[in-house]
């Protein structure tokens, strides 16, 4: 998570509270955070349950993990080689989805690093520089914001909040 992703969240997760959509004790599972992201969302929820979830808790590629008002995934899904299924499994799980994570990423000769990183993502006319990059707007009637932002003139990020299932 670079800085301004954390700038990115926390300006997210704000709007989320203020605008009301969740209770303040609201349900809340952290995927694969870290400290920074985990004070962010109890600085925005302070009265939230928080639950944090490792990937050997829960793989999104297996299936659902009960019921949370929110669920936070930040840089997840671009190691995900199935988008499809991990978003229907997420979106079974939550009221409301808060994903932040990679449209473009320039590392060289190769889009991809060598921890798993397999997947970026487009929004109909914001292309990603991957072909064959899932485009988020097949979600169009889901999402409630979707905000790209330029980490660097060599990386595109978005933030998204996207309506669950639940």
């Amino acid at each position: 998570m670079t800085e301004t992703d954390l700038i990115r969240t926390i300006e997210a997760l704000n709007a989320i509270r203020f605008c009301g959509i969740l209770k303040p004790d609201v349900k809340i599972g952290l995927h694969s955070c870290n400290n920074a992201q985990r004070n962010a969302v109890l600085n925005a929820f302070p009265d939230g349950k928080l639950i944090t979830i490792n990937k050997e808790d829960w793989d999104i590629l297996t299936g659902d993990a009960g019921a949370f008002g929110l669920l936070c995934f930040f840089n997840v899904f671009h190691y995900m080689p199935d988008p499809v299924k991990a978003f229907s499994n997420v979106l079974n799980s939550c009221s409301y989805l808060l994903i932040q994570d990679l449209m473009i990423r320039n590392r060289g000769n190769n889009t991809f690093g060598e921890d798993g990183d397999c997947m970026r993502y487009a929004y109909g006319e914001i292309k990603s520089n991957f072909q064959n990059a899932f485009d988020l707007s097949v979600m169009k009637d889901r999402i409630l914001f979707f905000t790209p932002y330029v980490e660097n003139v060599q990386n595109l990020h978005f933030i998204s909040l996207i309506k669950g299932n639940l």
